[in-house]
């Protein structure tokens, strides 16, 4: 997915469009006998079917909707791992599609809620749009309490400002892209 950013500076790009439509269809079609958690699919396919809209110039609803269920699914791996996709196409994506999953996760989930808001925080692009879609929200009422309790404290300490895990997760993915990937295709 962080490719997709850097597509003029790899060389022959239909190879790469080729190689990663390659992998999503191995990933596809791939023994599940080692599949032993049920969401594991999710691991597999998610970044190929992301990565080659992005490097088709596109973000169409089947991958909103998949990015959408893995965002907010009830095991919190594939949560998280959803979560870590988007922030990686972030500039890509529009807050809509998935601003009520992020923002039922505040309400709702024990695991990923402060990477929900700063995911939410930064698609909605300003501050006073963020605050303004949460307050708009409507959490189940069986988490209402726990959800204006959670806004309060963001109020208070925003986990957007400072360093956060998503922002180091990148940075660590853009050294290996960088260094394995980029630098490979920079001859000639």
């Amino acid at each position: 997915m962080l490719l997709a950013e850097h597509e003029d500076r790899v060389r022959q790009r239909e190879i790469l469009v080729a190689a990663v439509r390659r992998c999503r269809v191995a990933a596809l079609c791939g023994p599940r006998e080692r599949d032993l958690h049920r969401d594991a699919h999710t691991f597999d396919i998610l970044p190929w079917v992301l990565a080659e809209g992005l490097l088709a110039g596109r973000t169409d609803q089947s991958q909103y909707t998949f990015l959408r269920q893995a965002i907010g699914h009830g095991a919190s791996a594939t949560r998280g791992f959803g979560i870590e996709c988007a922030w990686a196409i972030r500039t890509r994506l529009e807050v809509e599609p998935i601003a009520d999953v992020l923002f039922n996760n505040i309400a709702t989930c024990l695991l990923f809620v402060d990477e929900s808001a700063v995911l939410a925080r930064d698609l909605s692009r300003s501050d006073e749009a963020f605050w303004s879609r949460a307050d708009e929200f409507h959490p189940p009422s069986a988490f209402a309490d726990q959800y204006w309790e959670r806004l309060s404290r963001y109020r208070a300490t925003p986990p957007w400002e400072g360093s956060n895990e998503l922002f180091e997760a990148e940075l660590a993915a853009r050294r290996i892209v960088d260094r394995e990937i980029l630098s490979i295709d920079q001859t000639d």
